[in-house]
Order: C-alpha cells, then structure tokens, then sequence
C-alpha cells in the first residue's frame, strides 16, 4: 500500500545557498556525479521546498572606478609611489575582464517547511550541492517600494508614484511541461543569461514514495493506452506521453524520485513595451508553456 509524505508543517526555514560556476564541474563524469547528489537529495524530501534564484546584471564598473580614482589621488599626492603603475595595471586587467564577459549576480535560496534541525539541513544541502549553505533570517525583497496590481494591458506590478528606476515585475508561472530533458545546461543556462532582472522559483510541492509513484505513473500509461485503442486517427500527443511516462518509470527503477513541480518566473522590464519583448524571449529559452 502506498503511503503519502509527511504531512508538511507550517514552519518555512530559509537557507542561502552560495552560488557556484557550473564550470567547476564542466566534464562529464563531474556534472553526472553533481546531478546524482542533488537527485539524492531531492529523493529524501518529505515536506515541501522551493528553490529561490534572484539573477542580476553585474558590472565591474564600480571596482574600475575605484581603481581610476585611487590612481588619481596617488598622482597628485605622491606621483613617484609605485603603486601608480600597479593600480594601472589592476585597471587594465579589470578593463579585460569587463570587455570578455557578461557578469551576472546570483542570490540563491532554498526554503523547506521542515521542523529538523536546521544545522543537520544545512549540512545535508551543503554536501549535495558542493557549495556553502547557511541558515538566514529572510530573503532579500525582490524589489523596493510599494507598487500596486494592473491588469492592462497585462497582469503587473507597477512602481506606486514616481518610479525612479524602478521597474515593472510580471509573474510567469509554469501550468504545462513540453516533453525535454532538463538540466543544468538546457534550458535553464540561455534562461538565466538574458541579461536583464528575474527570479527563477521551483517549488517542489510533493515527493512522492517509490510505490506511489509507480501506481501513478502506470495509471496514466494505462490511461493513454485506452484512449488510443479506442481513437480512430493519430493522437500524437497522447503517444508521447506514454514515451514520457516509461521513461520517468525508468528513472525511478533506477533511484529517482518523482516530485510534483511547479516553475515561476519574474521578469522585470523599464515599460511594458519591453515586458513584451522580454516575455518573448524568456518563451524561447524554458521547455514549458507559461
């Protein structure tokens, strides 16, 4: 008999994640073994979760302007110092850097409605994710300011009085998965190198147990497979399905969890035209209809 995860409770512990270059792991045998410890990890969830992504432009502008100032100061207060010709070169090098990449500040968090020790969480999380995790009291804001629910001419959030930089926010919320492999390349890295403010959220609402999983799943093929022996044309879709289903069968034979997941994503954007623009592509880059 299958037996449902434990009843979730109502206390939400948050956790920041230090976030790390995928590249440290860029061989295949190291990207299969991360994915294999955080696919552990995920197998043992018995409450809810969700894994929280702030992505924002980043420049080294400021640090360049700081160099240039201190070379300023030096040149008029003690010209022949020699750190004048190692600050400009600090300048350059950062000059370098500023022109080969695009740089992106990550915010990573993960929130768990689970009353075990938040030290023994952490440490779990930590090992699975091969970076540093730390309790915390709260997420940053996603943005600052009140701003008010428009309807026209989409759903948004608007900046209440004058913006001053402030943007725009639109939620995008997942109700549909395209059958796709994901991972940690396709498509959540063109996602999250568009180049402008979002949130990525995964809430992982359920985990089932093996069993129950399994009764799930062969519930749907058999599903999908009456309703094809008594359709009279092609129902491609329902083929692929089925495809679907026994691989997930597969992957669960071999370790895997099943989870019942839902994406969200905030986009941000100067003026609604942009939003537009900005929707588009961020349609282009996830296997899901939002």
């Amino acid at each position: 008999m299958a037996t449902a995860t434990k009843t979730a409770t109502n206390t939400a512990q948050v956790f920041q994640i230090d976030p790390f270059d995928i590249v440290m792991h860029a061989t295949e045998s190291g990207v299969r073994t991360l994915q294999s410890r955080i696919s552990g990890w995920l197998s043992t969830l018995n409450s809810p979760a969700r894994f929280i992504s702030y992505q924002l432009p980043a420049t080294l502008e400021p640090k360049i302007d700081q160099v240039k100032s201190q070379i300023t100061h030096l040149g008029e207060t003690d010209p022949a110092n020699n750190r004048v010709e190692l600050l400009g070169e600090y300048r350059r090098f950062y000059d370098d850097l500023e022109r080969q990449a695009a740089y992106q500040r990550s915010l990573c968090y993960m929130t768990l409605w689970n009353e075990d020790n938040p030290g023994a969480l952490a440490g779990t999380m930590s090992t699975a994710f091969d970076t540093s995790v730390r309790q915390t009291a709260e997420l940053q804001p996603l943005f600052d300011g009140q701003y008010i629910l428009k309807r026209s001419p989409f759903w948004h959030l608007a900046p209440i009085g004058r913006p001053g930089g402030r943007l725009l926010w639109s939620i995008l919320t997942s109700y549909e998965f395209l059958p796709s492999t994901w991972n940690f390349f396709d498509p959540l890295e063109p996602l999250l190198k568009l180049g402008f403010p979002l949130a990525l959220v995964v809430d992982i609402d359920r985990t089932f147990d093996r069993n129950e999983a399994i009764d799930t799943i062969e519930s749907n093929i058999m599903a999908y497979t009456t309703h094809l022996s008594g359709s009279h044309g092609e129902d491609s879709r329902a083929v692929q399905r089925v495809k679907d289903c026994r691989s997930a069968l597969n992957e669960i034979n071999q370790g895997d969890a099943l989870h019942l997941v839902q994406f969200s994503l905030a986009i941000s954007a100067p003026s609604t035209s942009a939003r537009s623009q900005r929707r588009s592509a961020t349609s282009a880059a996830p296997a899901s209809r939002r």
